[in-house]
C-alpha cells in the first residue's frame, strides 16, 4: 500500500513510514477511533446540561495544548544528536556486511578465499591475433599460458609455462615446490628434471656438492640462506589470515580500537544544524538535513600524529618489515657482501628514522600552514551521507592555496554506486583538481560501471576511464580502459564470455577480443582464455629422469649442457621454418 502522507510504497502491516517518518493508521484501528469519536459526540448531545459549549471549548483547548507539547516531545527525541548524525552518516557509506553486486553475481571475495585456503588449479592464455606493426604481424598465433595447481594446505605448487610461436608449441618449462623440494623442467631442451633438496641440510649437500657446491664457492654465492627464503615464502600459505606476514586487516583492527585518533577526531568537530538542501538519491530527489561541521586546526594535526605514532610503534608491523628486510639482506649477502645495512632490524630502524624526521617536519608544517577544515555534511532521511562540501587553507612558501571538496553520493544498489568526488586546488598563479565520477546499475538481469577520473591543471586535462558491462542472461560482458589527453586518444578493450561460472568456487572465461587502440587506429589484437576451479587429487610434479643438481658430477652436467645446445639449435631451425610459413 502507498503512505497517506508522502505517497510512497510501504509495507501493508507498517505502522511508521520509513521515508516520511509519519504514523501510519490501519484501517481497522481508524474506524474503531471513528466510532469512539462518534460516542464522544453523541454523549455531548444526550446530556447537554453536563457538559456547556465553554467548557467543550477550554477542554478542546487544553488537549490541543497536550497533543502539541507531546507531538514535540516526540519529534525532539526522534531527532539524533547533531554530532551523532554527522557520524553515523560517514559510517554509513561503507558497510562491512555490504555485499556488491559484483560479488552476489562472481562471489570475488569467496573464490579469493578459495584460493588461499583450497586446492585449485587455473590456466591463463593470450595469443596475437593481429598487429598494425608489419614485423610484429607475421608472428600472429604466437602466444603464451600457464597452467598452476596449488594446495595451500600442503604448501604445494605446480606451474607449467608455455610458450608458442604461429600456432606451434615452441618451449615449455615446468616448475615443482613444496616445504623441501624444487623441481624443473624444459622437456624440449633436456629429459631431465632437475631437482633441490633444501629442506634437509642444505650447506651440507653444498659442501659435499663434487660440481655446483665448488662453483658456488669460488663465486662468493651461499645458497645456504635459500632455505629461511623459502620457509618465508611459503608463510604467505598459511591458512589463516592472522599467521600470514602483512595481515592489513589485523593492523587496520589494532588501529581503530587501540589508537583512539579517530574517536578524538569526532570528539573535537563541531556540529551544528544549518540549512537543508536538496539532493539526488536513489533516482529521486530528496530534502536532506543540512549541518555545518568544523574540524579544527589542532585536530587535524593531533590525528595525523596520534595516526602516524601508533603506525611507527605497532609490534605487529616493525615484526612484518623486519622479517621481509632480513629475507631480502639475506638473498643479496649470499651473491655479494656489499650490502650498507647488516640486517634487516638495523634497515627497519633506519626508515623509522627517516618517517619520524619527515613526520615531525610535516607536524611543524602544519601548524604554520594548515587551517580549520569547514564542512557542510547533508543526510537523507535514512541518515545516509548524501552530500559534503568541505574548504580549507594552505600556506606554503608565502603563498596561500585553497583546498575544496564536494562529494556527492547518488546511491543505487549502494551508496557509492553512483557519485561523484571532486578536489580542486587553487591560488592566485595556478588552479586545478581530480575529479571521481561513478555510475553503475544492477537489476538482476545486468550490471554495468563507469568510472571516470579527470585531472587538470592550468588549462591541460588527462583523462582515465573504465567502462564494464556484463549480461547475466547471456553471461557476456565487455571492459574498457581508456586514456584521454587534449591530444591523443588510447584504450584497451576486452570483450567475451563467460564459459562457467559457480558463484565463488569456478570460472572459466573466453576473451575474445582483446584489442589496443591508439588515436582511432587498431594497434594490436589479441585473445585468450582464463580458468579457475577447485581440484581434485595431488600437485602433479614434472616427469622425466630426476637429476640432483648439488649431487651431479661435472661429466654430467657437461652431457647436459652438450644435449641443450644441439635441441636449442633445432628449436632455432624450427622457430625460422614456421615464420617463413607465416
Amino acid at each position: 500500500m502507498k503512505c497517506p502522507h508522502c505517497n510512497n510504497e510501504i509495507d501493508d502491516e507498517a505502522k511508521v513510514c520509513p521515508d516520511c517518518g509519519k504514523e501510519i493508521v490501519q484501517e481497522e484501528e481508524a474506524e474503531k477511533k471513528e466510532m469512539e469519536n462518534k460516542g464522544d459526540v453523541a454523549e455531548m448531545v444526550i446530556e447537554p446540561k453536563k457538559k456547556s459549549s465553554k467548557k467543550l471549548i477550554a477542554g478542546g483547548a487544553v488537549i490541543a495544548a497536550v497533543a502539541a507539547v507531546g507531538i514535540f516531545s516526540v519529534v525532539n527525541k526522534s531527532e539524533k544528536d547533531p554530532k551523532e548524525a554527522v557520524i553515523e552518516a560517514f559510517e554509513s557509506v561503507y558497510k562491512e556486511d555490504m555485499v556488491y553486486p559484483s560479488d552476489e553475481i562472481f562471489g570475488w571475495s569467496q573464490l579469493y578465499e578459495n584460493s588461499m585456503t583450497q586446492k585449485s588449479e587455473g590456466s591463463f592464455s593470450l595469443v596475437l591475433d593481429q598487429c598494425a606493426e608489419p614485423t610484429v604481424n607475421s608472428l600472429a598465433g604466437s602466444g603464451l599460458s600457464v597452467y598452476t595447481q596449488d594446495d595451500p594446505e600442503a604448501k604445494k605448487v605446480y606451474v607449467d609455462y608455455g610458450l608458442q610461436l604461429g600456432g606451434m608449441d615452441l618451449l615449455s618449462a615446468q616448475v615443482y615446490l613444496d616445504e623441501n623440494n624444487m623441481m624443473a623442467a624444459v622437456p624440449e631442451l633436456s629429459e631431465k628434471v632437475f631437482t633441490l633438496n633444501y629442506g634437509e641440510d642444505l650447506q651440507g649437500q653444498i659442501d659435499a656438492s663434487p660440481y655446483i657446491g665448488k662453483m658456488l664457492k669460488e663465486s662468493g654465492a651461499d645458497l645456504s640462506v635459500f632455505t629461511d627464503y623459502m620457509d618465508y615464502i611459503w608463510s604467505f600459505y598459511n591458512t589463516s589470515e592472522e599467521e600470514r606476514p602483512f595481515d592489513i586487516e589485523g593492523l587496520w583492527s589494532r588501529y581503530k580500537e587501540g589508537s583512539g585518533a579517530i574517536e578524538a577526531l569526532k570528539e573535537a568537530m563541531t556540529v551544528e544544524k544549518a540549512e537543508d538542501g536538496t539532493y539526488t538519491v536513489n533516482g529521486k530527489e530528496e530534502k536532506c538535513r543540512g549541518y555545518h561541521v568544523v574540524i579544527p586546526q589542532q585536530a587535524v594535526i593531533n590525528f595525523v600524529e596520534t595516526t602516524s605514532k601508533f603506525f611507527m610503534e605497532d609490534e605487529g608491523l616493525k615484526k612484518d618489515i623486519t622479517e621481509y628486510f632480513d629475507q631480502i639482506f639475506a638473498m643479496a649477502y649470499a651473491s655479494s657482501s656489499i650490502y650498507p645495512y647488516s640486517s634487516g632490524e638495523e634497515m627497519q630502524a633506519e626508515m623509522w628514522k627517516m618517517a619520524e624526521e619527515g613526520i615531525d617536519n610535516m607536524l611543524g608544517s602544519m601548524e604554520e600552514s594548515v587551517e580549520d577544515i569547514d564542512m557542510m555534511v547533508y543526510v537523507n532521511k535514512k541518515g545516509q551521507l548524501a552530500a559534503m562540501q568541505a574548504k580549507t587553507n594552505v600556506s606554503a612558501d608565502g603563498e596561500t592555496v585553497a583546498l575544496s571538496m564536494d562529494v556527492e553520493l547518488q546511491g543505487g544498489n549502494y551508496l557509492t554506486q553512483n557519485s561523484t568526488v571532486s578536489l580542486t586546488v587553487e591560488n592566485d598563479s595556478t588552479s586545478g583538481g581530480i575529479v571521481v565520477a561513478a555510475t553503475g546499475a544492477y537489476d538482476k538481469k545486468s550490471l554495468t560501471k563507469n568510472i571516470s577520473l579527470v585531472i587538470s591543471a592550468d588549462g591541460e586535462q588527462i583523462t582515465l576511464g573504465f567502462d564494464g558491462n556484463y549480461d547475466i542472461e547471456n553471461k557476456a560482458y565487455g571492459l574498457e580502459f581508456s586514456l584521454n589527453t587534449d591530444e591523443d586518444q588510447g584504450a584497451i578493450t576486452v570483450d567475451g564470455v563467460f564459459n562457467q561460472l559457480e558463484k565463488g568456487k569456478a570460472m572459466d572465461i573466453a576473451m575474445d577480443s582483446v584489442k589496443a587502440t591508439w588515436n582511432g587506429t587498431d594497434m594490436v589484437t589479441l585473445s585468450g582464455e582464463y580458468s579457475f576451479k577447485p581440484m581434485d587429487g595431488e600437485v602433479q610434479v614434472p616427469e622425466g629422469e630426476q637429476m640432483d643438481i648439488l649431487a651431479a658430477t661435472e661429466d654430467e652436467w657437461m652431457q647436459v649442457v652438450n644435449d641443450m645446445g644441439t635441441k636449442i639449435l633445432g628449436l632455432y631451425f624450427q622457430a625460422m621454418s614456421a615464420m617463413s610459413g607465416m
